[in-house]
């Protein structure tokens, strides 16, 4: 490579990576997210191999109940941590946000003694009752788990973050592995994602202990339900939205136990777990430094729209070969990749890639309506998007009595009506912003 060569890949450099805080701190969390996800791919094979499709399928309905649960214990307040301009009020957020969790955990787990059996039996599954006891545990530490990472992310502490991500798909990955070992079956698998939390936790919050120790003559109860107040809406139609989303996830997942069996459910947890890792690795990672970066020119120039238009336009680019290949040969790779017997999890993950490669282009500017305060009209749009996917079920499961004909029938309503929302979300983009400070 001559002289000439290099002066142009060091200029390309300076223009898009050392002059963007964007790109860099992207790239940054990019990569370990990569680094992380490459691990879970790794161990995929192997665990794949230990557990059953039965023990997926338990996993499967836990993670739809864990996800409704997840979404009430922090009441909506986690993304007004990104929202406080300043780290004072911030730290009022957090602390506000974390006697919740505290509070919810205490209230839910005297609530899941009650109810575990009932919900078993809806589910035609006695063994499950025992599972469902470790929610509140799953929920408390993916509440604290959310609030640490978004803090962490608001400080722009990106290589800490990615140092936690790391060690979170690691420690994830072996503990499930060596549960399964020890024959735990899917609880190995529900208390290996809990080690993860809880070393990721580990790593994120002495950097806010040690700011909360610094400004803790600012942290009281006044402050406290001020910040509240001034974030209410965007807490409580967050909230709502989370708790309809993971409604219909749970509804979903109960109606494929309906109208199927729980290897099904197995099936759909595996594809939708392996599908939705470009997601995790780029369009959720792009998220977290979006909604940062945003904000921050939102509360000062105001002008979101080149960004916008910038990362859609490139994501759609690079996406589209990535998502033609899943496409065209998804059965061979499962069945290649993780045995024979997850076969028909490539044909599954076949019939949803259009549904995930539209997710993941909306991933990344669905923070949009919330930081330009559009948030309850992108409310009622999520609703809409949920009913298309009960009715999905409905359709597959009651007309055709084919669960492929389910994935079909989700993947193509949701991508046109996801379609659409990236356009009124674009379109959005042009309202220019105040400081929420003065609101």
């Amino acid at each position: 490579m001559n002289d000439g060569e290099l002066n142009i890949i060091n200029k390309l450099i300076d223009k898009y990576i050392r002059n963007s805080d964007f790109i860099k701190n992207s790239l940054i969390l990019m990569i370990g997210t990569v680094i992380s996800q490459f691990i879970s791919v790794a161990f995929s094979p192997i665990i794949s191999r230990i557990y059953t499709p039965s023990d997926y399928g338990i996993i499967g309905i836990i993670n739809s109940i864990s996800g409704l649960l997840n979404s009430i214990f922090a009441f909506g307040f986690i993304p007004a941590i990104i929202l406080s301009p300043t780290k004072k009020k911030r730290l009022n957020i957090v602390i506000f946000t974390t006697l919740i969790v505290f509070f919810n955990l205490i209230i839910s787990f005297i609530l899941f003694i009650f109810i575990s059996k009932p919900i078993s039996v809806l589910y035609n599954n006695k063994d499950l009752s025992f599972f469902l006891l470790f929610i509140p545990i799953g929920a408390f530490l993916f509440s604290l788990f959310s609030i640490t990472t978004c803090y962490t992310n608001k400080n722009k502490e990106y290589k800490l973050l990615s140092i936690s991500k790391i060690t979170q798909a690691g420690t994830n990955s072996l503990s499930n592995m060596g549960l399964g070992l020890l024959k735990f079956k899917a609880l190995g698998m529900i208390l290996g994602g809990y080690i993860g939390y809880l070393i990721s936790i580990f790593n994120l919050i002495p950097s806010l202990i040690k700011d909360i120790i610094k400004n803790i003559k600012y942290i009281n109860k006044k402050t406290m339900l001020e910040e509240a107040k001034k974030y209410r809406s965007v807490a409580f139609t967050g909230f709502f939205a989370d708790i309809s989303i993971i409604a219909t996830n749970i509804l979903f997942i109960y109606f494929i136990s309906l109208f199927f069996d729980v290897r099904t459910i197995g099936f759909y947890t595996f594809a939708h777990r392996i599908m939705t890792m470009p997601i995790t690795i780029i369009s959720a990672t792009l998220q977290q430094t979006f909604y940062q970066k945003i904000t921050e020119i939102f509360n000062t120039t105001g002008d979101i729209r080149p960004m916008t238009s910038k990362l859609i336009s490139r994501m759609l680019l690079f996406s589209f070969p990535f998502f033609l290949l899943l496409f065209l040969f998804s059965p061979r790779i499962f069945s290649f990749v993780f045995g024979n017997n997850w076969y028909q999890v490539g044909i599954y993950s076949q019939a949803l890639v259009l549904y995930v490669f539209s997710s993941f282009i909306s991933s990344p500017v669905s923070a949009i309506p919330y930081v330009v305060r559009k948030e309850k009209i992108y409310l009622v749009l999520a609703q809409i998007s949920n009913i298309l996917m009960i009715a999905s079920a409905l359709f597959g499961g009651i007309v055709k009595k084919d669960f492929l004909w389910t994935c079909y029938f989700l993947s193509t309503l949701n991508a046109l009506f996801t379609l659409f929302i990236i356009i009124w979300i674009y379109k959005i983009s042009k309202i220019k912003g105040k400081n929420y400070s003065t609101q």
